[in-house]
């Protein structure tokens, strides 16, 4: 095996351990501002993805992994966001509940609040998006509902955030695997000889690997720093 891909095994199977240690310091220390609120999010979505991750390399589920990896990055753009606008911390704070509630909203209406049927809870419910609609111009309020609370698209909030080799490289490619046209690749394995069918399925392997390690210890580095950089990261 490449010294390379080795590096990157080893680092993903450590990376749920270091996860989970950082989320107990977080949550050891005060999680009651904004700022913390957020990045103890961030740090239970990332770890909870890669531990999903192991399990699903481990039982050979690559092109299922594949779309649990576009997640990954997904969270991995927003965190870098959220990282970048460290300086307007609890502006960020805010879009990402008021986002949350939007979503809550829409769910409910969908179903013409067959699943919220109180009526103070309804009204209660239309009272907080009104609020919500008062914090922001027609524009943002569009762009909130559409992308959340980063009110970016994916392509664009990658472009923003450094992260367009990672966006062409892999998510553009793992993005296909959520539907079903993603029974495309598993039929033309048929037509593929044994040898180009096992070169291929190395290739996905290898940059699964890299995609993995490459997010997910991103956005653990920075957590740990945020914490006052109590584990010591073995660099790539």
């Amino acid at each position: 095996m490449e010294e390379k891909l080795l590096s990157y095994i080893n680092a993903i199977n450590e990376m749920p351990k270091v996860g989970n240690e950082l989320i107990n310091i977080l949550l050891q220390q005060k999680v009651n501002e904004s700022k913390d609120i957020l990045i103890l999010v961030f740090a239970k979505k990332a770890t909870r993805l890669i531990e999903a991750l192991c399990l699903l390399i481990e039982e050979d589920y690559i092109q299922e992994a594949q779309i649990l990896a576009r997640t990954l990055l997904e969270t991995k753009f927003a965190f870098d966001y959220v990282v970048q606008n460290k300086k307007n911390y609890d502006e960020v704070f805010q879009n990402f509940i008021d986002s949350l509630m939007l979503d809550k909203l829409k769910q409910i209406k969908v179903t013409n609040y067959e699943i919220c049927p109180d009526k103070d809870v309804k009204e209660s419910y239309l009272k907080t998006e009104e609020d919500i609609k008062s914090r922001y111009s027609t524009e943002n309020l569009k762009q909130l509902r559409r992308f959340g609370f980063t009110g970016r698209s994916i392509r664009d909030l990658a472009d923003s955030t450094g992260n367009m080799r990672l966006y062409n490289l892999a998510y553009r490619f793992y993005s296909r695997n959520i539907h079903v046209a993603d029974a495309n690749e598993s039929l033309t394995q048929f037509l593929e000889t044994k040898q180009d069918s096992e070169e291929y399925n190395e290739s996905q392997f290898k940059m699964i690997c890299e995609v993995i390690c490459v997010a997910g210890q991103s956005v653990l580095q920075e957590i740990n720093k945020w914490c006052g950089s109590p584990i010591d990261f073995k660099p790539l």
